[in-house]
Parts: C-alpha cells; structure tokens; sequence
C-alpha cells in the first residue's frame, strides 16, 4: 500500500510525540532519579528503516525491524544486562518504528553500538538508529564516524539523494534485495 507525502509528514509528527513521551516517562532527571544504581541517564534509542518510495510497509521490512530491535537489545545487554527498561515495535503503513530505553550506558556508547549495527552488515545499511537524550541526539559525525554511504556507490548517501544519482527501482531493487536477505 502506498503512502501519500502527508501520512509521511503527519507520521513524522507523531514519531516525535511518541519520542517526546518515552523520554519523559523514562529519561527525565525525576525518573532517571529513581535508578539510582547507575551512573548515566537512561537513553532512548529510535529506529526507523531507510526504504525509498511510496511503499514503506512489506513482511520483509518487518522482519528488518525485528532484526534491529533485537541487535540494539543484544548489544546493549552485553554492556548492562538489565539496562532494557521499555522495548517496542511499531508496524504502520508509514514504515516500521522500534523503540528502546536503555538504563546504564553513556549515550555516546548506546550511539557507537547503533553504527557498529548500521555498518556491521547490509541489513544494518537499511536502519537509521537515532540516539537521544533529555538535550537532544547523539549524532554519528560527533562521535568521529563518517557519514553514511550510499547503498549502491561509495559517496555519501545525502549526496546520491540530494543529486538523485540512482534511479528509485535500482534503490528499491537493492533494498528489497538485502532486506529480503534476512
């Protein structure tokens, strides 16, 4: 099913909300208060997937999401095992959405886990893991990371969009192909 221009824009709008609410529910200073056992602030981690084109919602891309949830779960526990304080995945016309709240790790060490995911394998290519806090996100360039490349060049992706070097079927072909991999 295709996805018009302004359920993407009001689902963006809602993603933030929901985004806003996870942090204050789990990250505030009042309630990270209350774990006092660790030494950071709990993070939300937020994923969305890259897929162009109208069509944002197919069982391979929510297997995708199953993928990325459980990677980000599996990586963060190995740091703090129980550091999972709220976990869940979303499944919308609009594209899949996975949420997590991790309690006991910096937010630059939850960051550095999410692009060790993106660049560890093709899958990770096709996920975009934002890490944020009570003052905002984490980006990868901060943390000394270069910026994402493109799936079917070597140059940076903003710069294949922005030129829209690739035609939309060999993005959605190579999409489709690697998350239809998993």
């Amino acid at each position: 099913m295709e996805v018009t221009l302004m359920e993407l824009l009001d689902s963006r709008e809602a993603r933030v909300r929901h985004q806003k609410e996870l942090l204050e529910t789990y990250c505030s200073a009042e309630k990270a208060g209350d774990i006092s056992r660790w030494d950071n602030e709990p993070v939300l981690i937020s994923i969305t997937l890259n897929i162009p084109g109208p069509v944002k919602d197919k069982p391979a891309y929510r297997k995708l999401m199953e993928y990325a949830v459980s990677s980000l779960e599996e990586a963060c526990r190995e740091e703090v095992p129980e550091g999972v304080l709220y976990k869940e995945a979303r499944y919308l016309k609009t594209g899949a959405e996975g949420y997590i709240v991790i309690g006991g790790m910096a937010a630059e060490a939850v960051k550095s886990k999410a692009i060790t995911i993106e660049n560890g394998s093709e899958a990770g290519r096709l996920l975009d893991i934002d890490v944020l806090t009570m003052k905002g996100g984490i980006s990868r360039t901060k943390l000394g990371f270069e910026q994402r490349k493109c799936l079917l060049c070597d140059k940076p992706a903003k710069e294949c969009a922005r030129s829209q070097r690739h035609s939309m079927e060999e993005l959605l072909a190579e999409v489709d192909r690697i998350a239809e991999s998993l």
